[in-house]
């Protein structure tokens, strides 16, 4: 092994101000972690919106926990690989085949991301110009969005960055960034922060629009389906939801890719204990679902009623009341069918009674109307007999 590698490896172990990096990031993930539990509790009935965006998005959150809990544990393992005390400085040392894999994680969940914003930007480019998008679920569409943007991260990082590095060899940072593949690393950023710049103007484009064709409905004295209505309104209210958090994600990412460029032109090549404390601190990424869930608390009034609202809180039912006759004929089904019971032949007694009530006054009435037809009767004979 490198004498230097494994003394890189001992400053960092000796470093008590980049364990407290360390400790910063763990809880920053954790925090991060909870957040999107968060939003998943604050979402719930607030956003009524399309089968297919509500899939993507939910991707998108998964990406988001798998960003936060990848770093959580790299930042862990790192942790208690600098705080075990070894002799000999080599034994800090970290296999590149460990380090890459275990890395990746957090790293498709950053362009996971990245790839599900661009990929809400089709589908709601989609809702946008297909009538009647509402009625459609096009499983096809969002399997083939989700299990691209897989391939695509999965590829990127595994067919273009890992055939570059050595699989045998060891690092004494949890990053295995070289020389000379720095300019592969760059790119991909550069790729990634293209990327949200296309989907932040196609969804203030698709703003525009959809506000532009509500107002043009209001105004039109033509009749607008109700369809047409409901499709313009929700594309207006998913990207009014939407354009904040790509701005958010923007920062966050780009961030890193400016301090990558500030790195890369004033930074020290040869510190590589300085350049690890110095990307590590400048990572903001897991600041973005903190961001969104603070969002979504202060804009919306009912997500914090959800997220304040008990689990097991009584559910008030308000029951329609029913129909005079349909009551009716519950009772007569209750009599028949259900077994005697003493409430139940009271309820009878009561019935029958009501019943005999009836009858006799069905009886009164008859008997004063033939009293009436026999009046009549006589004083028609009366008048012929005067003829």
């Amino acid at each position: 092994m490198n004498a230097s590698v494994c003394l890189q490896a001992q400053l960092l172990a000796s470093s008590s101000f980049y364990k407290l990096l360390l400790c910063y990031h763990i809880s920053l993930c954790v925090t991060s972690s909870i957040s999107v539990l968060l939003i998943l509790k604050m979402q719930s009935t607030v956003f009524p919106l399309h089968r297919n965006l509500r899939v993507i998005l939910g991707v998108h959150l998964f990406y988001c926990l798998l960003q936060s809990t990848g770093f959580a544990a790299v930042h862990l393992a790192n942790l208690i690989r600098l705080s075990a005390i070894h002799n000999d400085p080599c034994d800090y040392l970290l296999p590149t085949a460990y380090v890459f894999n275990f890395r990746q994680i957090a790293v498709l969940g950053i362009y996971g991301e990245i790839l599900t914003l661009a990929c809400v930007s089709i589908e709601r480019t989609f809702a946008s110009v297909m009538q009647q998008y509402e009625r459609r679920k096009i499983t096809l569409l969002v399997a083939l969005l989700g299990f691209g943007q897989f391939i695509v991260v999965v590829g990127l990082f595994y067919a273009f960055i890992a055939v570059d590095i050595d699989w045998t060899s060891y690092v004494a940072t949890f990053n295995v960034r070289t020389e000379g593949a720095a300019w592969k690393f760059k790119l991909i950023v550069y790729i990634g922060t293209a990327i949200e710049l296309v989907s932040i103007v196609t969804f203030h484009a698709l703003l525009f629009i959809n506000k532009r064709r509500r107002r043009l409905q209001s105004r039109s004295a033509f009749f607008v389906s109700l369809s047409a209505r409901y499709q313009i309104a929700e594309n207006v209210n998913a990207m009014s939801l939407l354009v904040p958090a790509v701005w958010m994600h923007f920062f966050v990412f780009t961030s890193n890719s400016v301090t990558l460029m500030v790195y890369d032109r004033f930074g020290d090549k040869t510190n590589k204990v300085a350049a690890a404390t110095f990307l590590d601190a400048s990572n903001i990424v897991s600041f973005y679902p903190i961001l969104v869930a603070l969002f979504v608390f202060v804009r919306y009034p009912k997500a914090r009623q959800n997220l304040f609202n008990a689990r097991g809180k009584t559910v008030v039912e308000i029951t329609p009341q029913k129909n005079e006759g349909d009551l009716h004929f519950d009772y007569l089904r209750a009599m028949l069918t259900e077994k005697p019971k003493t409430a139940k032949k009271r309820f009878g007694f009561v019935v029958v009674a009501q019943a005999g009530f009836m009858c006799m006054g069905c009886q009164a009435l008859v008997g004063k109307l033939e009293e009436t037809l026999e009046d009549d009767e006589l004083s028609i004979k009366q008048k012929a007999n005067k003829l």
